[in-house]
């Protein structure tokens, strides 16, 4: 069994998370005209949102993600979906290239910043097919980033709950951008596409996308209710939350 920061969160995750936009996995899908012959390896793939997406456009795909837990919940889903398509292999970055296997696209969620870049990268180059490409899918994180009043409330009363809650501070900017990142590591014709969508939550939502995080403890089902509720109090019983999400996909084709 895996043993990983979301240790007892893969169904939170599951059920909280935001699915990507249907213009962000078509997006990927043109770029590197797949077709119903393509196979695609969804890498630190979670509970599978990406490549439950991706699996409606390719002849298979291979969701790989260190934790058995998260596995579990994408199989789940496939299942429950009729998704027949979609291996789940638990492998991290660095552990990919024992899967032997060329790709037409390697796809990377919000499990970039937790990879371990270079062995990551350089696996990935060997992985795929001559055309071939990555694509690194991104999308806001409200709760330690996000600017609405709603938010600092969330935050407040998450620290007076939970340890070692980080401090909001808002928007984040890295050292290299992904495009540098991936420059650097010889990918090239790299092209940004980026949307923007307003999401509505519902407090319950809210409080299952904090119990999904890697800070928050492994929790119950009496853990969310009573977080709701006391989410609902300090926010004025407010029935709906909104927030502007911010999409982005970076992707480059294979280095020569």
């Amino acid at each position: 069994m895996s043993n990983t920061d979301f240790e007892g969160k893969q169904k939170y995750y599951s059920d909280y998370r935001m699915d990507y936009p249907d213009e962000v996995i078509e997006h990927v899908v043109d770029r590197f005209d797949l077709t119903e012959d393509s196979t695609v390896l969804d890498l630190g793939c979670g509970t599978g949102r990406i490549g439950l997406e991706m699996s409606q456009h390719v002849s298979e795909v291979v969701a790989a993600d260190p934790d058995t837990g998260m596995l579990e919940q994408g199989r789940q889903a496939a299942d429950s979906q009729g998704i027949e398509n979609i291996e789940w292999k638990q492998a991290t970055g660095s552990e990919i290239h024992h899967l032997d296997r060329k790709f037409d696209v390697v796809t990377i969620g919000r499990a970039f910043h937790r990879m371990d870049t270079e062995q990551g990268l350089s696996n990935i180059e060997e992985m795929l097919r001559d055309g071939g490409g990555l694509s690194v899918l991104t999308s806001t994180e409200w709760f330690k980033r996000g600017t609405e009043p709603w938010q600092d409330t969330v935050h407040e009363v998450v620290q007076q709950r939970f340890d070692d809650v980080p401090d909001r501070t808002g928007p984040i900017s890295y050292d290299m951008t992904r495009t540098e990142t991936l420059k650097s590591y010889g990918f090239q014709n790299i092209k940004k596409k980026e949307s923007v969508e307003t999401k509505r939550f519902s407090v319950e939502e809210a409080a299952g996308y904090v119990l999904s995080l890697s800070l928050a403890p492994a929790s119950s089902g009496d853990e969310r209710r009573s977080l709701t509720e006391e989410l609902k109090e300090e926010l004025g019983f407010m029935d709906q939350l909104s927030q502007e999400i911010e999409f982005s996909v970076v992707s480059g084709m294979a280095p020569d």
